[in-house]
């Protein structure tokens, strides 16, 4: 009996190590973007730089989003192109950084992107 029982334990411990875990996934949407914002700044041959501004609508989201998985691998989503990263911790904020402070200027970027992901990036934040 005990046999049996380790056995089901074992089976029952490689099941649930084997369980992908999830892993968060935010989606930029244009709607989120002001769009006259959007940029495209080359800074070497093979790396771009894709500027853009939140809406305060948009920028209240990603804080959220952010706040809620400070610290996580997540899957950001943009058009067409997926990109994995991590969050950094709300403690790895620039000294002097504050929520309300971001709230007025609301930038952010993809950097060190080749010049196709930019393509995609861009696409994905425009308006159709």
């Amino acid at each position: 009996m005990r046999t049996i029982l380790t056995l089901v334990l074992a089976i029952v411990s490689v099941g649930c190590l084997a369980q992908e875990q999830t892993v968060p996934a935010r989606r930029i949407l244009p709607e989120d973007i002001e769009q006259e914002s959007i940029q495209i700044v080359r800074f070497s041959t093979n790396s771009v730089t894709v500027r853009f501004t939140y809406t305060e609508e948009g920028a209240k989201k990603m804080l959220t989003f952010e706040r809620e998985h400070a610290g996580q691998e997540v899957i950001t989503h943009v058009g067409i192109l997926e990109r994995r990263g991590m969050i950094a911790p709300l403690s790895a904020r620039p000294q002097g950084w504050t929520e309300e402070g971001y709230l007025k200027h609301r930038g952010d970027k993809f950097s060190g992107v080749s010049e196709g992901d930019a393509k995609k990036i861009v696409e994905g934040l425009r308006k159709k």
